[in-house]
């Protein structure tokens, strides 16, 4: 897996020379580390290490989160190094992987739950939403797999979604009707069915009532703006708009390497970090884009295959909080590039220029190779 890794930090590589020679360059020296960190861990790491250094690691990570606070400068997600800008934000795909491995989510609920809602909150106050939906999303599927109460991530899941459904009264419905169907056939008890429809129904009548007449226009501005910061460097819809032109640009066999007239012309904006997909797309077309799909998808496919033959229910919530890492990253990033999801800058996992990114992406593939080596021979 190593070797697929490799093609597609090649490909990134490749693709940000073609828009920018010097971060080529620190992307190679990013690539070059990347692969030393990861054989660190491969060659010294133990599971024994975990009981370890699980506080220290989370002392340092809210110690770190705070920092990005003291010295950022608008969005507060990296500390400047000089020679290299870290966000810390990234090191936590490395520890959740660790909690979820310590302690058992279900018999540890409240302080697992609370470790996790402390690094949650530090991360939506940087702000980086994209990433505070991945901590989210990964230990949501965690939670599931523990079996944690299943009544209660339904009332939570919902709750959620009755926010964002209720400016759509179809949307609403619908919703509803799913939610009304689940609980029908989990047999939920009587108070757990009430409560969660009950709160449903409030939180749907309450949110649109509270956006519109109690808010003030600049409150919710300022709330669009700390949900999505970008928001306001550009028109909301101008990144995904020219991100779809360069990709449809591309046809089947590309403009050609370096070609694309959308990044050529700085019209397709980060096209080395989130829109890269759409870069590549741009200059080997359906070919490139399938290719790179391709790629990461056998990645999952290998990450999913070990977590079927892993009988260790510790060590599968461990590869299973990793793989659903890079679920995440697969998924968004594409989705966004092709214009199915919102934009919320999340780099592509081995390919997007970055350094944080790039060497936990390393760090958590040699984990996972180190887990099948030691308990996966056969």
């Amino acid at each position: 897996m190593v070797v697929i890794a490799l093609l597609l930090s090649i490909v990134g590589i490749l693709e940000i020379w073609t828009i920018n020679k010097e971060l080529a360059y620190k992307q190679f020296i990013f690539l070059l580390f990347s692969l030393l960190f990861g054989y660190l861990v491969y060659r010294f790491f133990k599971l024994a290490y975990i009981r370890t250094l699980i506080f220290p690691f989370f002392i340092s990570l809210i110690f770190l989160l705070i920092l990005t606070h003291i010295t950022g400068e608008g969005v507060n997600r990296w500390i400047n190094l000089k020679f290299f800008n870290l966000q810390p934000s990234e090191l936590i795909r490395v520890f959740l992987p660790f909690l979820f491995f310590y302690y058992e989510p279900s018999e540890n609920f409240y302080k697992v739950s609370s470790i996790i809602l402390i690094l949650l909150v530090l991360v939506l106050f940087q702000p980086d939403l994209g990433f505070a939906i991945a901590i989210a999303f990964v230990s949501y599927i965690v939670y599931f797999y523990s079996n944690v109460n299943r009544n209660f991530l339904i009332f939570i899941a919902f709750s959620i979604i009755a926010i964002f459904s209720s400016f759509n009264i179809l949307s609403f419905i619908l919703s509803l009707f799913i939610l009304i169907t689940i609980l029908y056939y989990m047999k939920s008890r009587w108070y757990w069915t009430l409560i969660t429809m009950l709160t449903f129904l409030t939180i749907g009548i309450i949110t649109p009532v509270i956006w519109y007449n109690v808010l003030k226009p600049y409150q919710r501005v300022r709330i669009i703006a700390f949900l999505n910061p970008e928001i306001y460097r550009q028109s909301e819809a101008y990144q995904v708009y020219q991100s779809q032109i360069a990709i449809g640009s591309g046809k089947f066999f590309g403009n050609g390497y370096g070609e694309g007239i959308q990044k050529k012309y700085g019209f397709l904006p980060e096209a080395h970090t989130d829109f890269i997909f759409a870069s590549i797309c741009e200059d080997f077309g359906f070919i490139g884009g399938f290719s790179v799909i391709t790629l990461v998808f056998i990645l999952i496919l290998w990450c999913l295959s070990m977590l079927y033959r892993i009988e260790d229910l510790a060590l599968k919530r461990f590869v299973l909080s990793i793989t659903l890492f890079f679920v995440y990253s697969f998924i968004v990033n594409i989705s966004v590039n092709f214009g199915l999801m919102p934009t919320k800058g999340y780099p592509l996992l081995f390919i997007s220029y970055g350094g944080s990114h790039l060497i936990v992406d390393y760090i958590s593939l040699f984990l996972l190779i180190w887990v099948k080596n030691k308990y996966l021979k056969t």
